[in-house]
């Protein structure tokens, strides 16, 4: 069979259709927008074979725009492939490293909102919102003084035996602590403060100590006998500086000697225990506050994560309002306090007998007095000599008479006031030597702040306004009670030769049923 080969038009048109075929499905028409100007070529084959559709060089899709040589070169190169693995695999690690921390950032943020979510379910109250509608708001404290009440038992889990009432100034940098037994008894006389907490809970016991204070607290805090030794065992110690020896075997097995020193947990529960002395209940509430005053002293210094690790042990000892950040804001507070700056103080108290009931009540006016200087960031207590210069020493007589049975107690005593300029113009005894507290006695109400001054002078006893039971031809009687702590070992001894003219004087107690 013979092949018809075919004619040049046949060819020409084949030609031809294929050629507008191909431009047709590849190309744009020309009466597109962005081919609307013809491109012009150096030479007359580039330009036809431009017209004509045919493509002679592609170059490679990269980000460096290399030409096809140099790609092919680069591709071509023996170690291409090593490198663009390890490249590949770098690339997975970094990765790889990115989200492993992005995780652990995540999980660390988790961590830390259950570490703190569990030391608030610890460390917080809750009564209901009952605490927080009986403090103020931190906003609505009078200047930069905010005020703290801090509770403590320490036998009996249902009753409060102490409090103590904090002043903390931002501004001065100082904080000051009042100690209140707890069983000082209410204005109203029905109950006391231990009665409140008992019946009302932390808010009651807020509400009692506002109203005997004259002040409104911002925060709260309680704990026992249990998380007062672990708080002091927490913070390294506490600093103290006691006047006198301190050893009660109903209270402890030791004894803490006289000056200033850092106890443990186990000394400060036995501090605050200890009643044994001869005026216990401001004796005692002097060292819970300086106790308290040396807790606040510690917990300013601690900063940063060592505050939030310390945390996690005191949470197991308090109960307060305060989450672990607010704690945290109030910690910080008191950065800039010192432990000299911390004044302490105790309420001023009365103790007596009724029906076979111990009753511990407020003295009211040198209360008032203690709580107008403490507002103001004064010391709670008056120094001796603010004490002895706001009266005329000239100005009254004194009596001053043994009722203790001391040996030489009222001559030690009356050469202590003549040294002070005080006028003493009889030493001599009681009728009986029953008195187990010194009084200083004034007759006329007048006379209050000069009998004050004798108390302060002394440093013993407590003033009494009596024009009845006792007779005496002073001003002021000093009765001399067994509560006396001679300090003077060349005192004189001859009381009892004034035994008579005491008597015959009237200066001493007429009625013994009025002790």
């Amino acid at each position: 069979m013979v092949t018809r080969r075919p004619s040049s038009s046949q060819f020409k048109r084949t030609s031809r259709q294929v050629r507008q075929a191909t431009i047709k499905s590849q190309l744009p028409s020309e009466s597109s927008s962005l081919y609307s100007r013809k491109r012009k070529f150096s030479d007359t084959r580039r330009a036809r074979n431009a017209q004509r559709g045919e493509i002679h060089q592609v170059l490679p899709s990269t980000s460096t725009r290399e030409s096809r040589r140099q790609y092919e070169n680069r591709i071509g190169q023996r170690d291409y492939l090593k490198r663009s693995v390890a490249a590949g695999r770098r690339r997975k690690a970094i990765v790889g490293v990115a989200l492993a921390a992005v995780v652990l950032v995540v999980a660390c943020v988790a961590a830390c909102f259950v570490y703190l979510g569990n030391i608030d379910s610890r460390l917080v109250i809750s009564d209901g919102g009952a605490l927080s509608d009986a403090l103020a708001p931190a906003e609505d404290a009078q200047g930069t003084a905010e005020y703290t009440v801090l509770a403590a038992s320490f036998d009996d889990p249902g009753a409060i035996e102490a409090v103590a009432l904090v002043r903390t100034d931002t501004a001065s940098g100082q904080a000051t602590v009042v100690a209140i037994p707890g069983a000082v008894t209410l204005p109203d006389d029905t109950q006391t403060l231990s009665d409140a907490y008992a019946q009302g809970g932390d808010a009651a016991l807020v509400q009692a100590v506002e109203n005997l204070a004259g002040v409104q607290a911002v925060h709260y805090a309680r704990t026992d006998a249990a998380g007062l030794e672990g708080l002091v065992d927490a913070l390294g110690g506490v600093n103290v500086t006691l006047d006198s020896d301190v050893a009660d075997p109903d209270a402890g097995d030791m004894m803490l000697s006289a000056g200033a020193q850092i106890i443990n947990g186990q000394q400060a529960l036995f501090l605050c225990r200890a009643n044994d002395f001869d005026q216990p209940d401001e004796t005692r509430a002097a060292h819970m506050a300086q106790v308290a005053a040396g807790m606040l002293s510690k917990m300013s210094t601690l900063n940063g994560i060592g505050y939030y690790l310390e945390m996690d042990k005191i949470a197991n000892c308090l109960k307060t309002d305060m989450n672990v950040r607010a704690l945290g804001s109030f910690v910080q507070s008191l950065r800039g306090l010192e432990l000299g700056s911390v004044m302490s103080g105790a309420m001023p108290v009365q103790s007596s007998t009724s029906n076979g009931v111990r009753v511990v009540s407020v003295e009211r006016e040198s209360w008032t007095s203690m709580m107008e200087r403490v507002k103001q960031g004064q010391t709670p207590k008056e120094s001796l000599e603010d004490v002895v210069a706001s009266v005329d020493v000239n100005s009254f007589t004194i009596t001053v008479n043994n009722g203790g049975g001391i040996e030489g107690a009222a001559a030690q005593a009356a050469s202590m006031l003549e040294d002070g300029g005080f006028k003493v113009d009889t030493v001599g005894n009681a009728n009986m030597q029953v008195y187990d507290e010194t009084l200083v006695i004034y007759k006329d109400e007048e006379l209050e702040q000069q009998a004050n001054a004798v108390v302060a002078l002394l440093g013993h006893g407590r003033a009494v306004w009596d024009s009845i039971h006792y007779t005496f031809d002073t001003d002021v009687l000093v009765v001399i009670g067994s509560d006396w702590e001679s300090g003077d070992e060349g005192a004189s001894s001859s009381d009892g030769a004034n035994d008579e003219a005491a008597s015959d004087g009237g200066a001493a107690a007429s009625s013994d049923e009025a002790l």
